[in-house]
């Protein structure tokens, strides 16, 4: 398990393939009838008035069966739609960049009729059908309103020309056409394009603090020399797996249960990984003052949905093959590797049916459960929990500790017999090989990438310069954040956006007083909760000191120092966390790194943070118009706001305390709010075939359209405000691209709505967006007054 505190606090902070072939349709809403032949004429003759070649008329859509009869109020059917369809738009555009990324342009189809072949080729071609289902198009079944509206929101994305159909495509056309994803990542996106500019500063950061001679003890030295232990390739690679052969051993000899958990945690206390079990400490949320001891297992590699789909997937094949290859490398023959592959693969099958979906994730009635020592040395009695506690570096046994994810720590509790001990330790192995491999020899760290070329739909070769860089900056990111922050945001910056937050801050206190749904009482809560939320712009006014003590040597030709120096930091953060045991918990920790571009809100410190990192274009630059920053950080700025009162950090009071402080009946109002929500976002699709969850995504989206609001307001404000220069500005910053089996795995794991559902859903929920493109009922951005929805 990798040791992170902000790691832990991300737990509360609102920051593979599928081997079945998606349908051609998404799921129909539950007002949606099926159409007549007259119906989908008339939808066709408003919706492709903008795009067909020449000017539409009902002859060229609907010309009749071979008898000339037009047959109006009959059912239409697939092929019939689909042909009207073609027509009515005429030749599509060839899918580029990212639709061609996400859609299926070759698609056959077995049951076309010959009068129908042309036109749905024309489809095909463009990339709108979305599935095969056997090869059949189905073509007589009916055909429902939603479902047409579904085919027509995909090829108004396809021509992305006109933003009252699809403002988020035709705002980042030409940018989604040209995209491309770079070797190392998964996604494009605006996020994306930040983070390599940051690290691109960081590189060159990093190399002044390597070419000049540094004073030992400094920060600088640490930097310095972990760095160059990393970039000794020849080292590593020349030692393999000595510097953990002795555990290795260990594992082998052990006899039982209880002897494997002694040589785990002897591993723990000498190299600083909890490969089975792990004591990590988070703010309690009953009482954010003080921490709590969180009991963690290790997690499975895949989720539930990927377990479920079968083991001869892609993704699941690479699983099982990594699993090889670490064992292989650990010095197991190819047929017990094999072997021991498949238990450790069919273990985490097992618990990751039992492990917290991402909808319950940032749920606080699910992720706090606590527990006293005595009724976690219950559920492992084989496990010696309190040399588990002692090799975390706590001394004293805390009064009560937090289960996160009860499902897969009572799961994982279950797998730990004596029957399953040679499992047991396959599984220690593997774990310790995920954690120590990093600083071992180059194989392990290119099976992990090669892993995740397929899992992430990633491409690109393994760079061990970028390796030891980027490790360089996560374990020493404390170090590292305060030279970013003097060389790369000013005061000034800090200062002009922590404006910006106060002024959000008080606009929604204006908001809130102006709720028709709360009660006074209520607000009187959430308003102290505005009042007293913490302002983190830029960096921080202090670092950690939680490395001071770890010891950072240099290469040297006869160890591996750089593993011997990712033991000390693990080591040393340990020691950091177990001085919070019985303490007051460090309340100023940021959730990520300050040179990420990326923002969050805490609900156990009641903390919105904005790290240096995203305080760039798009988001941010000084000398744009008030309205493109208003599109940019103000819309992030609003959303983060909005997560201290969403699903999840409504449950929480102004000390980030977990109690509940509404009255009933406005709580009632609040979760029919949501249930609103979640049907307004459920089934959208961001590509062909694939929608997002409302349920999974409702505390990311409540949160959108919440800073879409406030922003608003603010810009109201204004004398003569740019409206478009606002909206354009926001669909630019969240512009996200991936290839389609990674699409795939974002809606079943990401709690964020992404490409146009991020932009296109929250902004058709204010008049403001109407008025300032003139949408109209029929326009595909069109939302009637009744179905928007608003919470804050």
């Amino acid at each position: 398990m990798k040791r992170s505190r902000k790691l832990v606090i991300a737990g509360l902070t609102a920051i593979s393939m599928l081997v079945s072939v998606p349908p051609a349709w998404a799921a129909d809403k539950a007002d949606s009838h099926e159409m007549t032949r007259e119906e989908v004429l008339q939808r066709l003759l408003t919706a492709a008035d903008a795009y067909s070649p020449t000017a539409l008329e009902e002859g060229t859509i609907m010309r009749g069966d071979e008898d000339g009869a037009l047959r109006e109020t009959q059912p239409v059917t697939r092929a019939e739609c689909f042909v009207m369809i073609s027509r009515a738009f005429g030749t599509l555009p060839e899918p580029k960049g990212h639709d061609k990324r996400v859609s299926f342009t070759n698609l056959v189809y077995t049951d076309v009729p010959s009068w129908a072949i042309e036109d749905v080729e024309n489809l095909v071609k463009g990339g709108i059908l979305a599935g095969t289902e056997g090869g059949s198009l189905k073509a007589n079944e009916p055909v429902t309103s939603a479902q047409l509206e579904f085919m027509l929101q995909r090829i108004w994305q396809l021509f992305g020309s006109n933003v009252r159909d699809d403002f988020y495509s035709t705002v980042n056309k030409e940018t989604l056409d040209n995209s491309v994803i770079y070797d190392g990542f998964d996604t494009e996106s605006a996020q994306d394009q930040m983070n390599r500019r940051n690290d691109e500063k960081l590189t060159t950061l990093l190399e002044d603090i390597v070419s000049q001679e540094q004073k030992p003890g400094t920060p600088q030295q640490k930097i310095a020399d972990y760095l160059s232990s990393a970039r000794d390739f020849e080292t590593r690679d020349r030692l393999d797996i000595q510097p953990i052969q002795k555990y290795l051993d260990l594992v082998d000899r052990a006899q039982s249960v209880e002897e494997l958990f002694q040589v785990h945690h002897t591993i723990l206390r000498e190299t600083g990984i909890a490969a089975l079990l792990d004591f990590q400490f988070n703010k309690d949320a009953a009482d954010a003052n003080s921490s709590i001891p969180v009991l963690l297992c290790n997690s499975p590699a895949l989720s539930h949905s990927l377990y479920e789909a079968g083991e001869d997937g892609t993704v699941q094949t690479a699983s099982r093959q990594l699993l090889e290859k670490q064992l292989i490398y650990l010095g197991e023959t190819e047929k017990d590797a094999a072997r021991h592959a498949m238990l450790v693969y069919d273990l985490d099958a097992r618990l990751a049916e039992k492990q917290l979906s991402p909808k319950d994730q940032y749920n606080v009635d699910k992720i706090y459960n606590p527990r006293t020592f005595e009724e976690l040395e219950a559920l492992y009695p084989s496990a010696d929990l309190k040399s588990l506690l002692e090799a975390c570096s706590v001394e004293r046994t805390p009064p009560k500790f937090n289960i996160m994810d009860l499902g897969l720590i009572e799961a994982f509790a279950k797998e730990i017999n004596e029957q399953n001990l040679e499992t047991l330790k396959a599984k220690l192995k593997t774990s310790l090989a995920a954690e120590a491999g990093e600083q071992l020899s180059l194989k392990f760290a290119e099976a992990e990438w090669e892993f995740s070329k397929v899992y992430n739909g990633m491409q690109g070769s393994y760079d061990p310069e970028d390796a030891a860089r980027d490790a360089t900056m996560s374990q020493l990111s404390g170090y590292i954040e305060e030279a970013y922050a003097e060389k790369y945001c000013s005061p000034e910056i800090k200062a002009d956006v922590t404006e910006m937050v106060k002024e959000y801050i008080a606009a929604y206190r204006g908001r809130v007083q102006k709720l028709d749904w709360m009660s006074e009482q209520t607000k009187e809560k959430a308003l102290k909760k505005l009042d007293t939320m913490k302002i983190h712009v830029g960096y921080p006014d202090q670092y950690s000191t939680d490395l001071d003590g770890a010891e950072i040597l240099g290469a040297a030709d006869e160890e591996n120092r750089y593993f011997q120096n990712a033991c000390a930091l693990r080591r040393a953060q340990y020691q950091a966390d177990a001085l919070q045991a019985g303490e007051m918990a460090d309340k100023d920790i940021w959730p990520m790194p300050i040179y990420r571009a990326g923002a969050g809100y805490v609900p156990t410190d009641n903390s919105i943070n904005f790290p240096a990192g995203i305080l760039q274009q798009p988001y941010y630059d000084p000398s744009a118009s008030r309205e493109t920053n208003l599109g940019g950080v103000g819309v992030v700025i609003g959303h983060e706001i909005t997560h201290a009162f969403d699903n999840s950090g409504s449950k929480f009071d102004e000390k980030g305390n977990a109690v509940n402080w509404w009255t009933e009946e406005d709580r009632a109002a609040f979760d029919g709010l949501c249930e609103k929500m979640i049907a307004y976002y459920d089934g959208y699709e961001i590509a062909p075939g694939i929608a997002l969850d409302g349920q999974q995504t409702l505390g990311e989206n409540i949160a959108d359209t919440g800073g879409i609001g406030c922003s608003l307001e603010l810009l109201g404000r204004m004398e003569n405000p740019d409206y478009d220069a606002f909206f354009r500005n926001f669909a630019r910053g969240s512009c996200f691209t991936a290839e389609r089996s990674r699409l795939e795995l974002v809606v079943t794991t990401d709690v964020h709505s992404r490409a146009k559902g991020r932009v296109n859903h929250p902004i058709a929920c204010y008049e403001e967006f109407y008025k300032t493109y003139d949408v109209q009922p029929g326009d595909g951005m069109y939302v009637a007054p009744e179905d928007r929805v608003r919470i804050w």
